[in-house]
């Protein structure tokens, strides 16, 4: 239930928790300043916010209470392998599902028109007398 109305709020916004590309912003510069919830507080308080600048957090915790909210992808499986050669040596592997990842990038509206599944050529200049080649 939380999924889908998450995914219908952010329908067209992609700032979505935030409730504008300001707060998003915001957001983003006070977690990245690598401040305190303390100093967030802080900043949060100040008289300049009052003016016409309130961000839809009032505190940290409520900050950090929307991040938790931001879509994290499809999670991360463990696979623990063990070879027949050295029994005594475990190697781990840490994966994502390929077909949940792609459905996942099927959803993002920045990446929509952008993604390619078959092999293409490429030139690297106007005339295409240069082939580029590359690991897609």
């Amino acid at each position: 239930l939380r999924a889908s109305r998450a995914h219908h709020e952010r329908d067209g916004m992609p700032e979505y928790p935030f409730a504008n590309p300001a707060d998003w912003s915001l957001a983003k510069f006070l977690v990245m300043s690598g401040l305190s919830k303390a100093k967030i507080d802080e900043f949060l308080k100040l008289p300049w916010l009052g003016a016409g600048h309130r961000p839809s957090f009032s505190s940290a915790s409520e900050l950090y209470t929307l991040i938790a909210e931001l879509p994290s992808g499809p999670r991360w499986r463990h696979k623990r392998i063990v070879m027949e050669e050295a029994p005594n040596e475990t190697l781990d592997l840490y994966y994502r599902d390929p077909v949940e990842c792609l459905q996942y990038l099927e959803q993002k509206p920045a990446f929509r028109g952008h993604q390619v599944f078959a092999p293409e050529e490429q030139y690297t200049d106007a005339e295409m007398t240069t082939r580029e080649y590359n690991e897609m």
